[in-house]
């Protein structure tokens, strides 16, 4: 009797993990392009000198120019000292912090690091938050961070020049239009081609700092069209609720 179970659940899940989807999957995950204000643009007038030269595999040199003009004109801005800044990545594609700007009096910061790259991208997000300065034990219910979005254009070869000052504009006269029946998904790889008894996924919106969700479901209870539908709602709120980056969503298992 046992046995037959056995052989039945066999049955069961190996046509599960043949089923291929009614729903067309973009599985390619560099062909997910992020929609970026244009008014939002780094230029190359960025020279500096750096002693570094080279970046591990999988890394490439940025000199990064960031000043923020709004941080020291805006009143709106009262506190706020400090821009940390992130860049797109793999393997969820959201956004990694790879710097925190904190130096000078004119809010200048000059530094040539290392970035991670997708390959086969020619632009990746970059991603900048205004923090406010606090001193002691902060209180969360004041702080009231700022991020803005723009895209980094990657040099094929030698050192990408980034120049970026962060003005009132940005922050005040840049609300994105997102249009959640346009919006792109990219998936990993197909969502049943697992021999696990669950799926477990997480889905990232490209370029955001962090806004995610992770999902753990047994394979008999996955609809692929019900899974869309529910990222499809996470992405409206988050645009309704958090400043994120037009980009789409980026599926990985």
């Amino acid at each position: 009797m046992a046995m037959k179970i056995y052989v039945l659940l066999l049955i069961c899940l190996t046509t599960l993990a043949c089923q291929k989807p009614d729903i067309e999957l973009n599985l390619d995950n560099k062909e997910l392009p992020a929609l970026i204000a244009e008014n939002l643009q780094g230029d190359s007038d960025c020279n500096i000198s750096s002693t570094i030269s080279d970046c591990p595999d999988g890394f490439a040199l940025i000199d990064l120019c960031i000043e923020c003009t709004a941080c020291l004109t805006d009143d709106r801005l009262i506190g706020h000292r400090t821009v940390e800044i992130f860049m797109e990545s793999l393997p969820r594609r959201d956004a990694q912090k790879i710097t925190t700007v904190t130096s000078g009096p004119n809010y200048d910061f000059q530094e040539t690091i290392c970035v991670p790259i997708i390959s086969g991208q020619e632009s990746q997000i970059i991603s900048f938050s205004l923090k406010e300065s606090t001193t002691g034990f902060p209180d969360f219910s004041n702080i009231h961070n700022f991020i803005i979005y723009d895209n980094a254009i990657l040099a094929e070869n030698g050192t990408t020049k980034y120049h970026k000052d962060i003005v009132a504009e940005d922050l005040w006269d840049n609300a994105l239009s997102c249009d959640i029946q346009d919006f792109k998904i990219a998936w990993e790889k197909e969502p049943v081609a697992t021999e696990e008894f669950t799926i477990d996924y997480s889905y990232c919106i490209v370029g955001s700092i962090g806004e995610c969700n992770t999902v753990s479901i047994p394979r008999t209870d996955f609809d692929l069209e019900i899974e869309i539908e529910e990222i499809k709602e996470f992405f409206q709120n988050q645009i309704r609720f958090n400043s994120i980056p037009c980009s789409g969503i980026y599926v990985s298992f």
